[in-house]
Order: structure tokens, then sequence, then C-alpha cells
């Protein structure tokens, strides 16, 4: 069966996992719905642009503001902050990100809530 073809979100993260390829492991992060396992690719993947694509998919708010607060890459924090709406997760990033842009975008984000 095709990447392409899949919907069964362990085989997905079984090959983001072991893939070689990065054009498949980002299929296969494109075709996964289940937020644990877009989280913990999002934590976990070496390759920032694998992480990117599974902030990317996320949709579930505590698991994005773990994203924002933990991840190492600012691009994948600020990628993460521009979908978090709880303004408490905002109000927090944007005083104490490391990164300068970072707290910039979350107070942006902050006047859109």
């Amino acid at each position: 069966m095709a990447v392409g073809e899949m919907t069964f979100g362990p085989s997905l993260a079984e090959i983001v996992k072991t893939e070689k390829d990065p054009e498949i492991r980002k299929l296969a992060v494109s075709k996964i719905t289940f937020q644990p396992t877009l989280t913990e690719i999002a934590k976990t993947d070496k390759d920032p642009e694998i992480r990117k694509m599974a902030v990317g998919e996320m949709t579930f708010g505590p698991s994005l503001a773990e994203v924002a607060k933990t991840e190492k890459d600012p691009e994948i924090r600020k990628l993460a902050v521009r979908k978090i709406t709880f303004r408490p997760t905002l109000e927090e990033i944007a005083r104490n990100d490391k990164d300068a842009e970072v707290r910039k975008l979350a107070t942006e984000m902050l006047g859109r809530n």
C-alpha cells in the first residue's frame, strides 16, 4: 500500500521514524491526524523540516504550547505560536521566550485574540 493511501496512524508514525527518504517521511506526516503522534514527532524528530510539518498539522492547544515552550528552533516555536489561541499561554511566551522575534509574535497574537 502506498503512503498516500494509508490512513492508520501507527503505521504512518513508523514510516516517519524509519524511512530514509525525506519526501516519503513528509508525506507520512501530512497524513497523520492523531495529535499525540504529531506531538511526539514535533518534539523528537531530528529533522527540523519534519518537526515543522508536524507542528503545521497539529491542532491541540496544549501540545502546541508545549512545543512553543520547549522547541530549540525559534522558527518552529513561531509556527506553534501562530496556532495558539489561549491567552495565558501567549502571555507567558511573550514575557519569557529567549528569542525576541518569538516574543514579538506572541505579543502580536495577543492583539488578535
